[in-house]
């Protein structure tokens, strides 16, 4: 019998499965339903007298931290990414299934893999409706300052949504596998 935390609990979860990228879609859609509705939802309750400056990055800053907690809440059940696993290593499979169609033959690195692609498609699907939802709290509430809380937020944006395929490609690949 082993105690929690041991390298023994870490190889055990080698055998999880993780989902496909259309499972990665289903668990991630709470956190994006969120993002689409709640960002119009806030911008409809602040007040209209109040000053416009703040009020946008504050809806900005509160939809990000919701969407942080749903997507923990849509990941619990899923192995962590091994921590002895370095980031060459797993950086390495998902280029190699997305260029070659292989995946590696160490579980550690498979599991860390894993993990990364499914949090990265889980980023990159909130994101978009994250911006979603911020076009629809525009369309309510057009008298905020959308404009200037977006420039770190597009930022952001841009490398989640450049990291989508290659972790696409390896947990289409690692479904496959399992």
């Amino acid at each position: 019998m082993t105690t929690s935390g041991t390298v023994h609990d870490d190889a055990a979860d080698h055998d999880a499965v993780f989902p496909g990228p259309r499972g990665t879609v289903l668990r991630a859609l709470p956190a994006c339903v969120l993002e689409f509705g709640g960002t119009p939802f806030l911008a409809w309750f602040v007040p209209r007298e109040a000053g416009r400056d703040w009020w946008a990055l504050g809806i900005i800053v509160t939809a990000l931290a919701v969407m942080f907690g749903a997507a923990t809440l849509g990941s619990r059940g899923l192995p962590r990414a091994d921590p002895h696993v370095d980031q060459t290593r797993w950086q390495r499979a998902l280029a190699s299934a997305r260029h070659h169609g292989s995946l590696p033959s160490e579980p550690a690195v498979q599991v860390t893999a894993a993990r990364v692609s499914y949090d990265r498609i889980a980023a990159g699907m909130t994101f978009l409706f994250l911006w979603a939802g911020i076009a629809c709290g525009a369309l309510v509430r057009p008298d905020l300052n959308w404009v200037s809380p977006l420039g770190g937020l597009i930022a952001i944006s841009v490398i989640a949504w450049a990291r989508v395929p290659s972790a696409w490609a390896y947990l289409r690949l690692h479904a496959v596998s399992v």
